[in-house]
């Protein structure tokens, strides 16, 4: 249950970098198309060209990319999806750790998903179950240790 929860939520937040990604790449193009401050230039150019941002924008937004045989926008939407989906089993697996019993289990319950520190949650384990902190540490954190990694971002 742990390692599953651990994996997901690792997932997740490569899902969640995966979509920043794509908005960033979003921004850049709507800044192209759309600047903030104007643009001078030497002379006047007078042509019978029509110049529509909002057409290119558009068209940029949807050409389809050759790597992933979707456009951004198809990009952008399945990151969405795959985001909110997993927030959602995630939410379940939550509630079901919650419930579970057993040192690893409620320590892995209080760090992770309650967001204690690990030495606080260390003392909360240790006085149920009656045992020594120093035992908690030695004996059932080390088993636990790389799954609270894998769910930890650091930014």
């Amino acid at each position: 249950m742990i390692r599953t929860y651990a994996n997901t939520k690792a997932e997740l937040n490569i899902a969640e970098e995966r979509l920043h990604l794509l908005m960033d790449r979003k921004d850049e193009l709507y800044t192209k198309y759309f600047p903030i401050t104007s643009r001078l230039s030497e002379t006047a150019v007078h042509s019978n060209k029509i110049n529509d941002s909002m057409a290119s924008y558009v068209a940029e937004l949807t050409k389809i990319n050759s790597v992933t045989g979707m456009s951004l926008d198809q990009e952008i939407e399945e990151a969405r999806n795959k985001v909110g989906k997993l927030n959602y089993y995630l939410t379940r697996m939550k509630m079901n750790l919650e419930q579970t019993t057993g040192i690893e289990n409620e320590l892995f319950t209080w760090i992770i998903v309650k967001g204690y520190k690990p030495t606080r949650a260390v003392e909360f384990v240790a006085e149920k179950y009656k045992k020594e902190p120093g035992t908690i540490w030695k004996y059932h954190y080390p088993k636990i240790k790389k799954e609270i990694l894998k769910c930890i971002v650091n930014v």
